[in-house]
C-alpha cells in the first residue's frame, strides 16, 4: 500500500462529553486531495484526485447518473457520499468516506462541540495510506460498476427530490 507525507493542520477539538482531542484536516483548499476517514478515530487515507483514475471514473458515474435524476446540481455531494463505494475497507474493515466526520477518540462520539486549528495553526507532516480500489477493479464490467455506484447514490438520497439526505 502506497504511502505519502503530507502536511496537515493539527486541529482541536472537545466532544459533548467534554473529552479534548486532536485531529487534522488540510490546511484550506487543497486542489485534488482529500482525506477518507471511518467512524474509528485517527484511521484515515489519503485521496489524490489527480493522480487516481478511479477518483476519475467514480467522478464521471456519478456525472452522468445526478444528471439523468435531474440532480446534476448536487454533483459534490454526492460524489463524496459514494466515493467510499469505490474504495477497499479500512483496516478496521469499515468503509473509507469523504463525508465522516472526526470522532473523539475517547468515546467514539461524532458530536463534538469545538473544532478547529489553534489561534497560530500547526501544521505538522502525517504519513498516510492511499486509498486502494482493488475489490473495485475486481468488477468485471462497467454495468456493475455504474449499478453499484447508483444504489449508493439511491441510499445516500442523491437520486430523490427533493433533497439529499443529511449524511
Amino acid at each position: 500500500m502506497k504511502r505519502t507525507v503530507v502536511a496537515l493542520w493539527r486541529f482541536s477539538g472537545l466532544c459533548r462529553n467534554g473529552h479534548k482531542f486532536m485531529a487534522h484536516q488540510f490546511p484550506d483548499f487543497e486542489y485534488g486531495m482529500g482525506l477518507a476517514r471511518t467512524s474509528k478515530p485517527g484511521e484515515m487515507a489519503l485521496v489524490d484526485g489527480l493522480e487516481d483514475p478511479i477518483h476519475t471514473e467514480v467522478a464521471d458515474m456519478v456525472k452522468s447518473l445526478t444528471r439523468a435524476a435531474g440532480k446534476g446540481n448536487w454533483y459534490g455531494r454526492c460524489f463524496e457520499a459514494v466515493y467510499g463505494q469505490a474504495c477497499d475497507p479500512a483496516p478496521s474493515g469499515e468503509l473509507y468516506s469523504l463525508t465522516q466526520p472526526v470522532h473523539c477518540p475517547a468515546c467514539g462520539t461524532s458530536d463534538v462541540v469545538r473544532y478547529g486549528p489553534g489561534e497560530s495553526p500547526v501544521v505538522d507532516e502525517v504519513e498516510l495510506p492511499s486509498v486502494t480500489h482493488e475489490n473495485w477493479k475486481k468488477l468485471i464490467t462497467a454495468a456493475e460498476k455504474l449499478r453499484k455506484i447508483e444504489m449508493a447514490l439511491t441510499e445516500t438520497g442523491c437520486m430523490e427530490w427533493p433533497r439529499p439526505k443529511a449524511g
